[in-house]
């Protein structure tokens, strides 16, 4: 055997010769040692098959993801959001940018069943300039009788102004309260909250 290795080093050596050697010699260890070249000693076989069942759970879980997008982007489609304000509050362009499809403006209201309430499922009111005709306290009025006739809908009011009467019965009410300044964030996670319960 020692003269064929010498008499053949040349070919042995070479990348053919070291190709059939490594074949040859993982089959004799998997005949030998009677298991996969892809496990190890320490490795029993229960945790290879756990190991492909993680993956195919992450697999799993990673296809679950898209179709939760598809329901928040079918949900800013969904919900109807009405702003009631007596100046057009850019508040309004800012959701429309964030995703929000089915946002409409009123200047006011005349009638609490005006197709643009009756439409909506999230109303904002503003609670100066507004309902004038109908109220003496104007939006706090207007966002409380809304709130009282259409009890399914979200009726949020704003105001710019820092000062009021806190004990109003209308700000107890109605579904929140938030101030013309707050951040957008905090408009789009109330609309959210509110369209989960849709």
């Amino acid at each position: 055997m020692k003269e064929w290795i010498i008499a053949n080093k040349e070919w042995l050596f070479s990348g053919i010769g070291v190709a059939v050697l490594g074949w040859l010699g993982a089959y004799i260890y998997r005949k030998i040692w009677k298991r996969d070249p892809l496990q190890t000693q320490t490795q029993p076989q229960t945790q290879t098959q756990s190991q492909v069942v993680n993956v195919n759970i992450g697999t799993h879980t990673s296809r679950q993801e898209q179709p939760v997008k598809n329901c928040y982007v079918d949900v800013k489609a969904k919900v109807r959001i009405l702003f009631i304000d007596d100046e057009k509050f850019t508040m309004i362009n800012i959701l429309k940018k964030a995703g929000w499809k089915n946002i409409e403006y009123k200047k006011d209201l005349s009638d609490l069943d005006d197709y643009a309430v009756l439409s909506a499922n999230v109303i904002f009111v503003d609670i100066n300039g507004v309902g004038c005709s109908l109220f003496r306290n104007q939006g706090l009025g207007l966002a409380a009788a809304i709130k009282n006739k259409h009890q399914d809908k979200r009726v949020i009011i704003y105001s710019a102004e820092p000062n009021g009467d806190r004990f109003d019965n209308a700000l107890r009410q109605v579904d929140a309260c938030l101030p013309k300044n707050a951040e957008p964030i905090e408009f789009m996670n109330l609309i959210e909250e509110y369209a989960r319960t849709l």
